[in-house]
């Protein structure tokens, strides 16, 4: 397919994650979501600073401490530990589920969006800069049969 680009008179290139995520409907729903997780990060922070003062706790005072003492800012670093790994895990359900609903309006018209733009700009290859895919050819740059044909004349 790509020695056939040499010879297609109108090739275009896109970014697909870019053309999606600038698009004012992604522009607000990724705000929304940052508003949203905002305060999450904080207590994130929050949860960080408190892991390390109580490590640092623990480790200079380890000889001075009570085996009591010792369990107990065990249990708190454990806690704080778990609270931390339950709200990255919230963060990313929230992240992902944006990006899900991102995807699921703007994907059903996309291929609609890329045909119209295609005809529009009478384009004969199209290419997907991000992953390097070619998103649409032509039809009569479909060598496939030819090449079938060829295979079958000389491999018997």
């Amino acid at each position: 397919m790509f020695s056939s680009l040499a010879f297609a008179n109108n090739v275009g290139v896109w970014d697909s994650y870019q053309a999606i995520t600038n698009s004012n409907f992604a522009k607000a729903k990724i705000t929304a979501t940052q508003n949203a997780i905002k305060p999450k990060q904080q207590q994130l922070k929050t949860y960080q600073d408190n892991l390390e003062r109580l490590q640092k706790q623990y480790l200079s005072q380890a000889d001075k401490l009570t085996d009591t003492q010792k369990t107990d800012l065990a249990k708190q670093i454990q806690t704080n530990q778990q609270n931390y790994a339950q709200l990255v895990n919230q963060i990313q359900t929230s992240v992902e589920t944006s990006e899900k609903e991102i995807l699921q309006q703007v994907a059903p018209k996309l291929q609609n969006i890329t045909q119209t733009i295609i005809k529009q700009k009478n384009i004969d290859v199209l290419i997907d800069s991000r992953n390097t895919e070619v998103t649409f050819a032509k039809p009569e740059w479909d060598i496939t049969a030819d090449i079938t044909k060829a295979i079958n004349e000389q491999v018997k």
